[in-house]
């Protein structure tokens, strides 16, 4: 069997089984483990570390392993990824043999450069031992010849993230889902928050003015996922929505009532036109 071929089923399978158990979770974060070689080691304010581990390649997958790394197909391999809250970074860490000494350790900075509707990844990987670099873009279909196992493993846990609703950094800004978030903002002196949709799931950046709120959701610069606003009253919603309509009166509120299993809608106003995004609360 062709090798790419191989490698792109093996990354399918590990990648579909943790999305679909991660959704299926009643609680989140709850439970040291999830299951499914998934544990979840730390989860507060700082730092959440989770790991999975991919059982001994063997048989038909024996080329593979070959392929992507010098590991001993007898070997489990484990990657655990540590999410820096504070310094907005992501690193993972496997048990993959070295490139450049004799350690069964290599160290990857992972960057995630987006995370569509959908929930498929843009990513890079980049091995600080050897600088090189490898691509995670999940919406495109990609033959995936030297990519090493480590990297599936990392890939996985980043669709189990976004799965779950977990907190995201993106581009080096921490996305978190409203429904984690929503009391604590509503506490706070800001009216308005940038907004995109992540894997069917409403996520909130940074606050911004009124004037900034409108400026987003109309600019067409940005996608339908991420032309979007959160505010935390209606009333402040359709302010944002009347200013970017040029002061006429915004379509809403609406709610979306066709919901598909997975995905999550919210209150929302449009411009009198419809032109642009969302203005959710």
């Amino acid at each position: 069997m062709n090798k790419s071929i191989i490698a792109s089923i093996l990354a399918f399978a590990m990648i579909f089984s943790f999305t679909f158990q991660a959704q299926a979770q009643e609680s989140r974060f709850s439970d040291h483990s999830t299951g499914s070689n998934v544990d979840i080691l730390v989860d507060n304010a700082d730092e959440m570390v989770i790991s999975a581990t991919m059982p001994a390649i063997n048989s038909s997958f024996a080329r593979v392993s070959a392929l992507a790394s010098e590991n001993a197909t007898t070997t489990d391999i484990t990657g655990t990824l540590t999410i820096d809250k504070n310094l907005q970074t992501m690193t993972l860490v496997t048990n993959e043999k070295s490139e450049v000494s004799t350690a069964n350790q290599r160290t990857y900075d992972v960057v995630i450069h987006e995370v569509n509707s959908l929930g498929d990844i843009n990513a890079t990987f980049t091995d600080l031992e050897t600088n090189e670099s490898y691509s995670i873009e999940q919406d495109k279909l990609q033959a995936s010849f030297a990519i090493p196992i480590g990297i599936v493993i990392g890939e996985t846990l980043l669709a189990w993230l976004v799965g779950i609703g977990a907190t995201l950094i993106v581009a080096t800004e921490t996305w978190v889902t409203v429904n984690e978030i929503r009391e604590t903002l509503r506490q706070k002196k800001y009216e308005h928050y940038e907004a995109q949709i992540m894997g069917g799931k409403l996520y909130v950046g940074h606050s911004i003015d009124l004037a900034g709120a409108a400026q987003r959701l109309v600019n067409p610069m940005f996608t339908k996922a991420h032309a979007n606003v959160w505010s935390v009253n209606s009333a402040a919603a359709a302010r944002v929505a009347r200013v970017a309509g040029g002061g006429a009166t915004p379509v809403g509120p609406e709610l979306n009532i066709t919901q598909v299993p997975g995905f999550f809608y919210y209150a929302h106003y449009h411009t009198a036109s419809r032109i642009g995004g969302h203005s959710f609360f």
